[in-house]
């Protein structure tokens, strides 16, 4: 009769670990899950847009002055027209870019600490 009532209580022990296990898994699992969202939502904001079709295929990417604009905080790339011409014509290379991108900011204060971090923003 004895031995009877210690196996019952075995049971209920384990049953108390697997669920406390369980339970552990479950919270672990969900963590994880915010985790990874939250995350993305915040990678979002370093990489270019990638816009998707209907059919699940790949429609336009984000085109590069556009994505500098977002990046420094623009929410309309209409907002800063020559600051997007600027960005193509660095990418491009063409001849006299960085002179551009340097009389952009030639009547503000702190032109050249500006110029250099646009220049490390295009990179």
């Amino acid at each position: 009769m004895q031995q009877a009532d210690h196996n019952g209580h075995g049971k209920v022990v384990l049953m108390r670990v697997l669920a406390a296990t369980l339970l552990g898994f479950t919270i672990a699992a969900a963590a994880h899950c915010y985790r990874r969202k939250s995350r993305a939502k915040r990678d979002q904001h370093i990489i270019p847009r990638l816009d998707r079709t209907e059919s699940s295929g790949f429609g336009n990417l984000e085109r590069f002055p556009h994505y500098v604009a977002r990046k420094m905080g623009f929410a309309d790339p209409n907002e800063c027209p020559q600051l997007c011409k600027l960005a193509y014509d660095y990418l491009e290379r063409s001849e006299g870019c960085e002179n551009n991108i340097f009389d952009y900011f030639a009547n503000l204060p702190e032109a050249e600490s500006l110029f250099v971090k646009l220049l490390e923003e295009f990179e």
